[in-house]
């Protein structure tokens, strides 16, 4: 709800996910995780994707997400255009059940952004959707729900594209 709030403030955000506690269970004793795209796995290159908000937060350790408009990885920012294909990877190595991919549009100072598109796709199959109209302000985002073997969900969020 609160990520919702700031980002229909203006905020340029990228969620995050993970756990605080006192005991030496660092990373280990949540599922959650915040995944940073980086092309290697440095300090440095991670620390420029967390700068470009290249970011997913997912409540499942292996659930992995991704959202890309043309080049533009999420968290990206955009110019304004008539019409940009958004492209949604998920995937999680130990799941087969479908994932349910929700795409939230909204433009800043509007209501807080809803779902404006819905498809359920197989771990490791990308959804394209067509993104129109895009004007300064706006932004885009991909939830993706994952409901388990054992009937337990987990959710993930990737940072908005972002148009200027």
């Amino acid at each position: 709800k609160d990520y919702l709030f700031y980002l229909n403030q203006g905020f340029q955000l990228a969620p995050v996910a993970d756990q605080d506690n006192h005991y030496a269970h660092w990373g280990s004793l949540s599922p959650a995780r915040t995944g940073v795209l980086a092309p290697q796995l440095t300090k440095s290159a991670i620390y420029d994707g967390l700068r470009k908000r290249h970011v997913f937060a997912t409540e499942d350790h292996n659930l992995f997400v991704t959202l890309k408009a043309g080049n533009a990885w999420m968290g990206d920012v955009i110019p304004a255009q008539p019409a940009v294909k958004l492209e949604i990877m998920a995937s999680d190595a130990d799941e087969t059940a479908p994932l349910r991919v929700l795409i939230y549009a909204d433009k800043i100072g509007g209501s807080v952004a809803k779902p404006v598109h819905q498809a359920d796709i197989k771990p490791g199959e990308t959804l394209s959707w067509n993104w129109e109209g895009l004007q300064p302000g706006m932004y885009a985002f991909a939830k993706v729900t994952q409901i388990n073997e054992s009937g337990t969900q987990d959710d993930a969020w990737t940072a908005p594209i972002f148009v200027n």
